[in-house]
Formats: structure tokens, sequence, C-alpha cells
């Protein structure tokens, strides 16, 4: 069977309709039978779109023996992942056809042409995003809403600028401006932590900027931050020059008739931005009404200075040695340690859903447990379980299944071998084609050998990272042999590692507490 597949980023007047694409393509079916698959909104930086993927799913199932494309960019603006592709297709013995361009998969002065267009497609994708990116930064330092949701207490308008273009400005939402000013009134003057605020907001159900969603400390935090509410004055100013923060109007113009949006990229997997670097950053005027004044807005920064609200570290605690492995049995949260005194001031701890913690009882209603009776319970249960009279069978099945996960782990190995041999080849057939190369085509080059460099060490980290269990296993029946003496110890190292080791998790309910063992 033959495969159309049609991509379209965005509706506009000048793109062609993935209609068109498809009735392009059925030129090239031969009056073969063809299955079509599309992704319309999808960009092609990249082949994470729901349709391709099943695409490449048939392909691995056998099934598609050509795939037609309106264009090569319709498959991708990324020449890594075109020539990741170009390879799948060769291994599964599927050809591929480009409606409008003409190339022969088969020869090499075809592939090399891909190339050269793959480069060309990759560079307009670049082009367009840096492009964006100005216009982004222009907007911002200009005073306008740069672009994006608008920030809590805010609303989008959109007025007609000096220069004859539409911008977007804020302005002042009544109903969630009020809930802005509550969260500073609870912080700052009523001094109610974030976590309780939050909590509040979701027991009242008060909305969120998304739909059914919950407010949590960092949708607290980013109203108590972000200095969009506040007056800009050379106070603001002078904060955040002293953060490093780059400021982008001068001093003279911090007069208070304005606020100040803070923005800037993050880093790589970090979406929060009281975790970006200041230095990193810019602080731009906009035109918007402020909510909260300088005095609360900077009251509220000094609280935030000295309160730290970061949860403890998974598996570090030294209140409970099952920290870690204990799970919320309502939603799969981890449960967390909390303290509080009695009446007498006796300090007791409990175990608590991080979740409900975080988000309030509208988000979990799992009981809290008490710390000392669960660990009562599962040392009494791990007694009962490693001297019961059938341990040794389950110890003998679990030692047969992971031998099998071995020879799974084995596989992988030699295949993701076999794929370093092949970025290998990758490596050389560029290496090689630098000496008919110009100053323009050998930068992409050198570029597309970094990326395979660097997929090629990813690849070698996957296989040291493969787990094989004889260690594990040596480990295990090493701590069962004297399993009483190690539980009727009072070493808290000692029996976190003991459970650490031969307990997978431990699911807690208001009615049930599952323990999964590992044998």
């Amino acid at each position: 069977m033959y495969a159309i597949y049609a991509r379209q980023s965005i509706e506009k007047k000048d793109s062609v309709s993935i209609e068109t694409q498809i009735e392009k393509c059925k030129t090239y079916c031969d009056g073969q039978n063809f299955k079509i698959y599309k992704d319309l909104g999808y960009s092609g930086k990249n082949i994470n779109r729901p349709q391709f993927s099943r695409l490449l799913k048939d392909i691995k199932n056998g099934t598609i023996k050509k795939v037609i494309a309106y264009r090569l960019d319709r498959i991708s603006r990324s020449i890594a992942d075109f020539s990741q592709l170009l390879i799948m297709f060769d291994e599964y013995n599927v050809d591929f056809i480009s409606a409008t361009e003409n190339f022969d998969t088969n020869s090499p002065m075809g592939r090399a042409m891909i190339n050269i267009v793959m480069t060309f497609a990759q560079l307009e994708r670049e082009t367009i995003v840096e492009r964006v990116t100005d216009n982004y930064y222009f907007r911002a330092n200009n005073g306008y809403w740069a672009g994006g949701y608008a920030p809590y207490g805010y609303k989008i308008k959109h007025i007609a600028g000096n220069d004859g273009k539409r911008h977007s400005i804020l302005e002042e939402n009544k109903e969630q401006s009020e809930i802005v000013k509550r969260i500073y009134d609870m912080y700052v003057n009523k001094k109610i932590s974030m976590r309780k605020i939050s909590q509040q907001l979701n027991l009242e159900k008060i909305p969120t900027l998304k739909k059914k969603g919950l407010w949590g400390i960092n949708a607290i935090s980013a109203i108590l931050s972000r200095p969009i509410y506040t007056p800009s004055t050379a106070k603001v100013y002078d904060y955040y020059h002293n953060l490093g923060t780059n400021i982008t109007n001068n001093i003279d113009t911090f007069d208070g008739s304005m606020t100040a949006n803070l923005y800037g990229k993050a880093k790589k997997n970090v979406k929060v931005k009281a975790r970006r670097n200041y230095d990193e950053m810019y602080l731009s005027l906009i035109n918007c009404t402020p909510i909260i004044s300088n005095e609360d807005w900077f009251k509220a920064q000094k609280i935030k200075g000295t309160r730290k609200c970061l949860p403890p570290r998974t598996n570090t605690s030294k209140i409970s040695f099952l920290c870690g492995l204990v799970k919320c049995g309502k939603c799969g949260s981890n449960l967390v340690t909390q303290g509080c005194k009695n009446k007498q001031g006796i300090q007791y701890y409990y175990l608590i859903c991080s979740t409900k913690r975080n988000l309030g009882a509208s988000s979990c209603n799992n009981k809290m447990i008490d710390v000392s009776k669960l660990e009562d319970l599962v040392i009494t249960d791990m007694k009962n379980y490693f001297n019961s009279k059938d341990i040794t069978k389950k110890i003998n099945t679990y030692v047969k299944n992971n031998k099998s996960k071995d020879v799974e782990a084995l596989n992988k190995k030699e295949q993701l071998e076999n794929d370093i041999v092949k970025l290998d080849i990758q490596i050389d057939n560029l290496i090689n084609s630098i000496a008919e190369s110009n100053e323009f085509t050998l930068k992409y080059i050198n570029k597309k050998v970094e990326e395979i460099e660097k997929e090629k060490q990813n690849k070698l980290q996957e296989i040291s990272a493969l787990n094989f269990s004889n260690n594990e296993n040596n480990d295990i029946l090493e701590y069962i042999k004297n399993i009483n003496e190690k539980l009727n110890s009072n070493d808290f190292n000692g029996l976190k590692i003991l459970c650490k080791t031969v307990i997978e998790k431990i699911v807690v309910t208001d009615e049930n507490i599952d323990i999964h063992y590992k044998i």
C-alpha cells in the first residue's frame, strides 16, 4: 500500500492547502491503493505529529511500501530528522517521492539534492524563528504586550500603534485584579503562606487562567513576583539593576506612570520563571494599569526572600525510612512528611499526599497517615512476607523473570550498537564530502556532523544506562538472608536501604495499605 502524507502548519492565503497537496500526490499512486495521513496545525521543526507517528508505525508494521508528499518540507524541515527518516525508509524498503520536486531516493545524486533542499528548508525555518523572536522583542521594548496569554489580572486589548500597525496592550480585568489584591493582602498583611493561599482559592473554586486548572504554589509565586503588577519607579529599576537584569529603558522613564514586564528565554527544560537567571532576562516598561502598590510589592519580595517553600527532595527525609516509597492510592502522587505539635507540645509526624498539601483538599481527599503507625505496619508485614513458606518459590520466580529481562537488555544493546555503526557511516560520508564543499555548505556539514556525534553520544549513554539484573538480584538476596535481624535494628539508614532494596512501592488509601515487593 502507498501512503500520502500532507501537512500544513497554519491556514493562510499563500499556503498550499492539505486538500491540494493530497490531490497532487494522488497522481503518483499509479492506480495502487493508498492511505492518507494529514496533520493540520503542526510545525515541520520536528516529527512529533500524531498522523506522522501513525505513518511511521505502519511502515514498521510492513503495510507501507511508498510514501508520497507534496514537498520534502511537508515531511520535515530538519536535516537531522529527514536523514534518520531516509535511513528508516531504507531499512523497511520504503520508497519516497516528492510530488513537486521529482527526487529519486534510490540514486546518490537524488540523495545529495534532497540534502541540499533540506538544508535550505531548515535555514528558512530558522530565519522565520529569528524574525518572530526579533518582532517579539520589538513589541516588548516599545511598551506593547509582546505576546502570549495575558497575566492573571489583565486582559488583552488591540490598538493601532504610532506606526499604523495593530498592537496589543494589557487592560485591567476587574474581577481577576481583585483576586490579585487579595493574594497580596493574604501574603503581606495576614502572613498566610503561598500553599495555604492556593488551598483557600481552590476551596472557593476561584478559576485560574487554565480551564479546570487548580491554584498551586508556582501560580501564587508568579503573581507575587512579577513587576507588572506594580508602578515602575526608580526603586523598581534599582531592584532589578542589582539583580543583573538587562533593563531596556533609561532610569529617567521609571517615573511610576507605567509598569514593567520581565521576559526572556528560559533554559531548556526550565519552565518556571523564578528559576531563570536574572542576568539572562530583560525588563521593559509596558503600558498597563498597576494593581499593587510599590510598598506591598516590595514587602512581598522581602518575605519571599526569607521563606523557602521548596519541597524536600524525594527519599532524603530524616523523619521516615519509608520516604520516597509511599504513593497516594487516589491520585498517584508521593506522600511526604509533615510535622505538627499536639496540645501538650509533643512533636509528631504524618504522611500527606503532596498534591493535597500543595493544592488543597479539593484536588485530593486522601486522608493523612501517622508515620510511626505506617512504619510499624510495614515492618510487621515484611517479617511475615519474607518468613512465609512460599518465599523460596517467589525468589526463584523473581530470578528467572529477571534473566529474561537481561536478554531484552542485551537485544537493546545490540540494536543501539548497530545504530552507532550507521551514525559513524553518516559521519564518514559527510567528512568525505567536505572536499567538494564551498563555504556556505561547509557550515551546515559541520553542524550536521556535530548533531550526529551528539546523537551517537546519547546512544552510548543509553548503553551505559541499561540495567542488567545480576547486581540487583545479589543485593536483594543478600538483604533477605538476615532480614529479621535488620528489621529489629534501630539503624535508620539501614532500614531505609533495606526498604528501598526489597520494596517497589507502598500505595496508601483511606481504607487500604498495599505493599508491592520487588520479589
